[in-house]
């Protein structure tokens, strides 16, 4: 991965000597590749369908001329808050001008704490950006992407694009957000089990009309009322706590299956969209989504923080069955033929904290198991 800040916020490509001396090192080293964020709030900063690929582009050849081939990251999120970030970019300002009028194009926790890292996937079709859907903007800017990088003869160049489906660009909600931009605003910190983000307007809606559905209005008001904070642990929440909690109920069946389903149709959608723009007859262009490696709780019975990110992966209960939250997910990616990237891949369980039952090595094996049953590609990434 290329350092976050190779593209300045202006636009501008920096510390060209010093990468083009990089660049051709890691070819004599034998890398194949080198991966890039193309950042949202970079690209179309100056306003709604107006691109500067510029810097991208120069990247682009240097990046050929070196021998190597580019994975170009489509980060519709904002950078700064997160474990890793030292470079701010935050989202295209007329985006967060729209969210002034429109605050329920974030995702929102039972607090009201409105996280602009990314829009709710809740909006991706409500019209609210200038006339367009956050859909019809992702769209947009990726076929503008194709198109520059065609114009100028480097499309041969790309070896895959990955789809910046959420926070850090990763399938998953902001459920953990460590906020180091608003330090007092919703701050989670390690082991902390995270929150639910259900609380806009959008997403209240749709759990009410999914209430209604089951025959259980009464479930369809917001979410778990005994679910703790960000930084509760699972027993001290009456959701999450291993035996008779609520997550092993039918009511936490429900909610959790809504929660989690709602995240796989938006990387439904976005690897659709992103197919329709990059993968045409004879296109050698790999597709590829992140999914979290939300590792923390996982040797527990509930998987509480996998919970909150969206991932409904739990052992067996005394009410329900073990469930297998990685999936739905491995499907959507089989159904477009991408590749699925897994952090974490570098951790091992010893290297955590006992009471916090870490298990990145059976995350690792289960997500290795569910992508070989639907012959999906798994590429690792290390965590930051």
């Amino acid at each position: 991965m290329l350092p976050l800040d190779v593209v300045t916020r202006d636009g501008e490509l920096q510390h060209v000597k010093a990468l083009d001396v990089s660049l051709k090192t890691l070819k004599k080293m034998g890398v194949e590749g080198v991966m890039i964020d193309v950042w949202w709030g970079i690209v179309e900063r100056e306003g709604p369908g107006t691109y500067d690929w510029t810097a991208y582009t120069q990247l682009l050849e240097m990046v050929r001329a070196a021998g190597l081939k580019l994975n170009a990251v489509m980060s519709f999120h904002a950078c700064g808050a997160n474990v890793g970030d030292y470079f701010e970019v935050k989202l295209p300002q007329w985006v967060l001008d729209a969210a002034k009028k429109d605050p329920d194009l974030f995702f929102t926790d039972q607090y009201g704490y409105r996280n602009p890292e990314c829009v709710s996937l809740w909006a991706d079709n409500a019209k609210t950006l200038e006339g367009r859907t956050p859909l019809e903007c992702y769209r947009d800017f990726m076929t503008s992407f194709r198109d520059a990088v065609d114009d100028v003869g480097l499309t041969s160049t790309l070896s895959e694009i990955s789809v910046g489906c959420g926070p850090c660009g990763e399938l998953r909600y902001p459920s953990y957000p460590e906020n180091k931009i608003s330090p007092n605003s919703s701050q989670w910190q390690f082991p902390g089990i995270g929150e639910f983000q259900s609380y806009d307007q959008r997403a209240l809606g749709n759990l009410a009309r999914a209430g209604s559905k089951a025959g259980h209005i009464e479930w369809g008001g917001a979410g778990p009322h005994d679910a703790g904070g960000y930084n509760n642990l699972p027993h001290e929440t009456g959701f999450f706590r291993a035996h008779c909690g609520s997550w092993d109920s039918e009511y936490g069946q429900f909610f959790l299956s809504w929660y989690a389903g709602a995240l796989v149709e938006h990387g439904d959608r976005m690897l659709q969209c992103a197919r329709g723009v990059f993968t045409p007859e004879g296109s050698n262009v790999q597709l590829a989504i992140k999914c979290a490696g939300v590792h923390w709780w996982y040797n527990s019975r509930s998987h509480a923080a996998e919970l909150t990110a969206g991932y409904f992966n739990t052992r067996s209960g005394d009410n329900v069955p073990e469930r297998d939250g990685y999936e739905s997910i491995v499907k959507i990616c089989g159904k477009h033929a991408a590749r699925l990237n897994f952090t974490c891949a570098e951790m091992r369980d010893i290297e955590h904290p006992f009471f916090s039952r870490c298990g990145p090595e059976g995350l690792l094996r289960q997500i290795r198991a569910a992508a070989a049953r639907h012959g999906v590609k798994v590429a690792a990434e290390n965590a930051l």
